[in-house]
């Protein structure tokens, strides 16, 4: 094949002779390949070079410029040794896209793949969208009943970095990430999975700066039941279904649940079901710091309890269960104008029974109460007209003192408490 320059097309060759299994080219076929060349632009101009026949042969209108090759790698190939891109396509009509890359056929491939190499900064793909028109730098979508996704993103090797990170920067509104879904199949907006035996988390957010905002926020709308926010922790491993930690100098709590809705409901509700033992919520304070494990605060005036206890059914158990152990305090602390107020009866460890054998006039018990107040009432018959005389005190015991001796053993009841 001999070929020779066109004036007006710098580095362009035309073919005199044609490859082999292609028809000859006449002057007036040059006329209208040239042509075809103008019209179809530099980069088509490149390919029809390659292939005179096809542009030729094409059907009337704007020409498109086509090279295909079973055994080519790459097919296509632009390559720039300057600061400028390797590729690129223009579409300034009104409508089309600048490039399109379409992958046909039951073989494994991609419809487009960015590679980028050696230590130069940059990126593999990089879509970037100006103007102010509505539009996306980058959009994927997936359709037709087949798996897969609409955007997949890996990141393997040993190196740190992410397999997708989105940032949304300057002052205009906006996620750096938002994810929808919609129609009635079943689907989340956002749905994050970790394996692996790696540590790390399925999601972790960081809020930093002085901007005001939660580190996270999960609003529920419309009519349809369900929680705004649902934790679920599956498996035999132990963890909990949901944490929180606050740390840093900063005041604030590690969980803080919020209610103003006129309708009934509570700020927080926890729900402990199953044969297994556990608590619907337990409550740790550790450390030195002042603090209690469980606070309960009531303001405004609305009625109601700081703290309410109900425990229904034939079940053992208590209400509200409070105890201090290794230290001094007390299991609970009540304070107010009315300390303590009680509807039904009461018991207390410190109420028990005595006897004072007969012929006896005093009978000691195990108690400590050196610095306690006690009380004695005589509850059978001591067949003598004798009573409580006085009550010694010592630091593991107390003893009762009667006015006198019985003549039948005698039954008494005690009460120990101590002072604030």
């Amino acid at each position: 094949m001999t070929s020779a320059r066109e004036p007006g097309f710098p580095g362009a060759e035309i073919i005199e002779e044609p490859t082999k299994g292609q028809p000859p080219v006449e002057p007036r076929d040059r006329r209208a390949f040239l042509a075809a060349l103008a019209g179809a632009g530099a980069g088509a101009a490149a390919v029809a070079l390659a292939a005179p026949a096809a542009v030729l042969g094409a059907p009337p209108g704007p020409p498109v410029a086509t090279f295909t090759s079973p055994d080519a790698d790459p097919a296509l190939l632009g390559k720039n040794t300057g600061t400028g891109p390797g590729l690129k396509g223009l579409s300034t009509g009104s409508g089309g896209d600048g490039v399109w890359g379409e992958r046909t056929g039951s073989g494994d491939g991609s419809g487009v793949v960015g590679f980028r190499g050696d230590n130069g900064g940059g990126y593999a793909v990089a879509g970037l969208r100006y103007g102010s028109g509505s539009g996306a730098a980058v959009r994927a979508e997936r359709h037709d009943d087949g798996d897969g996704n609409g955007v997949r993103a890996i990141r393997d090797g040993s190196g740190p970095g992410n397999g997708l990170e989105a940032e949304r920067v300057d002052d205009g509104e906006g996620d750096a990430v938002r994810g929808n879904k919609g129609g009635p199949g079943v689907g989340h907006g956002l749905h994050i999975d970790k394996s692996g035996d790696g540590y790390g988390y399925a999601a972790h957010l960081f809020k930093t700066g002085a901007g005001e905002g939660p580190g996270v926020q999960i609003d529920h709308e419309g009519t349809a039941a369900g929680e705004a926010l649902l934790v679920a922790r599956f498996g035999d491993a132990d963890g909990a279904a949901i944490r929180g930690a606050r740390t840093g100098g900063g005041g604030g709590t590690g969980v803080r649940g919020d209610n103003d809705s006129p309708a009934p409901g509570h700020a927080i509700e926890a729900s402990r079901s199953g044969p297994g033992e556990g608590d619907s919520i337990i409550s740790d304070r550790t450390g030195s710091g002042h603090g209690a494990a469980v606070s309960a605060y009531k303001h405004d005036d609305g009625t109601g309890f700081a703290l309410f206890g109900d425990h229904d059914g034939s079940a053992e158990g208590d209400a509200l269960f409070a105890r201090r152990t290794n230290g001094p305090g007390a299991a609970v602390h009540a304070v107010g104008d009315l300390g303590l107020l009680v509807e039904g009866r009461s018991r207390f460890s410190t109420v028990g029974f005595g006897h004072v054998d007969s012929g006896q006039s005093q009978a000691t018990v195990d108690i400590g109460s050196a610095n306690s107040h006690v009380t004695v009432s005589l509850i059978t018959d001591p067949g003598a007209a004798v009573a409580v005389s006085w009550i010694e005190r010592a630091d593991e015991t107390f003893t009762v003192h009667l006015t006198g001796t019985v003549s039948v053993e005698t039954v008494f009841s005690y009460l120990v408490v101590d002072p604030v």
